[in-house]
């Protein structure tokens, strides 16, 4: 399976040997941690248990906080 995503403007690919992959394998496989960055799927942000689809429109954005 290959993932196509979208992080900090730059579109990146990733090989996954299954054919299934949850937005939080995804954001595990790329280093970041679900604390600090969520999954855009299709427009819609998703959790981390939501299966992801190589043919959607997937965008990883970190989360920002500040006071």
């Amino acid at each position: 399976m290959e993932i196509r995503y979208e992080y900090r403007g730059e579109i990146h690919t990733l090989q996954q040997e299954t054919k299934k992959m949850t937005a939080g394998e995804l954001l595990q496989a790329i280093g970041l941690s679900p604390v600090y960055a969520f999954v855009v799927c299709d427009g819609e942000v998703v959790d981390e248990g939501r299966d992801i689809s190589s043919a959607s429109s997937i965008e990883v954005i970190n989360a920002i906080s500040g006071g």
